[in-house]
C-alpha cells in the first residue's frame, strides 16, 4: 500500500464522521455523491495510511450509515461508521470504508466480490486470506482465526477475523507496499442461491476489532432480492 498524507488521513475521517452517535466525530456530513478532493502520494509515511487500493483519486459517498443499500440482487442495511463508496478496481462490486477507531489510526476498508457460482470452494478461499498474513510466533494463522457461521434469511453466512501481519499484496494493480503489521482481516461469506459472495475486510487491528459486530450485522441484514420480489 501506498503512503499519503495527514491530511489525507483527516479527509477519510471527515467522509465518516456523522455515522455514528459520538458528537465528538462529527463534521459537516457529505451527501450522497458528493466528493472529496484528489488525495495525493508521499513520499514518507504518515501514521496511517489510505484504505487498500485508495491511493489515488476521488471517493465518492454512495449511501451512509442506516440507508439501505443494493449490491446486484442484494439488499443490505449499513451500519454505524461505515459509508460505501465507489469501488476503486472493476474487481470490486462494491467498498466500504469503515470508521477508525480512534485519531490518528487508519480507517478500515470492505469490499464486495462476486465470482460466480463456482468460486473455487469456501475452504480454499479462507485458506487463501490465512495466507495473506504471518503470525509473530510463526504459527498457522488459520489456528489464531475465529470463525462463526450462521443463517440469513435461509442462506448459509461465514464470519471470519484474524490479525498479524498483512503481506505485501502480489495481485496486479495494487502495487505492493510494506508488510502491514498489526493487521486484520474481518470478512464474511454469504452462499447466496447465484453462488458465494465474499466481503473481505482489511484495516489496523483497532479499527476493524471495533467493527465486529457491525460486520455481523451488515451481513444478517442481507436479503436476496431475487426471491423478495418473486
Amino acid at each position: 500500500m501506498k503512503a499519503f498524507h495527514t491530511t489525507t488521513l483527516i479527509l477519510v475521517i471527515a467522509l465518516l464522521a456523522g455515522c455514528g452517535d459520538n458528537p465528538k466525530k462529527r463534521a459537516r456530513e457529505l451527501k450522497p455523491g458528493e466528493t472529496t478532493a484528489k488525495t495525493r502520494d508521499a513520499g514518507s509515511k504518515p501514521d496511517g495510511q489510505m484504505p487498500e487500493g485508495h491511493g489515488h483519486g476521488t471517493m465518492k459517498v454512495i449511501a451512509r450509515a442506516g440507508e439501505t443499500i443494493a449490491v446486484r440482487d442484494l439488499r443490505a442495511t449499513l451500519p454505524d461508521g461505515w459509508v460505501q463508496i465507489t469501488p476503486s478496481s472493476g474487481m470490486r462490486a462494491a467498498e466500504f470504508v469503515l470508521q477508525p477507531a480512534e485519531d490518528g489510526v487508519s480507517p478500515g476498508t470492505v469490499s464486495a466480490f462476486y465470482f460466480g457460482p463456482d468460486a473455487g470452494g469456501i475452504q480454499a478461499n479462507l485458506e487463501r486470506w490465512y495466507n495473506q498474513f504471518d503470525q509473530p510466533d510463526g504459527t498457522p494463522t488459520k489456528e489464531a482465526a475465529t470463525t462463526e457461521e450462521f443463517a440469513v434469511q435461509g442462506m448459509g453466512a461465514i464470519l471470519v477475523h484474524f490479525t498479524g501481519t498483512m503481506k505485501p499484496s502480489n495481485m496486479p494493480g495494487m502495487g505492493g507496499g510494506d508488510p502491514q503489521t498489526d493487521w486484520m482481516n474481518l470478512s464474511a461469506i454469504l452462499l447466496t442461491p447465484e453462488g458465494p459472495w465474499f466481503f473481505k475486510g482489511t484495516g489496523p487491528a483497532s479499527t476493524m476489532q471495533s467493527h465486529i459486530d457491525e460486520m455481523r450485522a451488515f451481513v444478517k441484514s442481507m436479503q436476496w432480492a431475487a426471491e423478495t420480489q418473486s
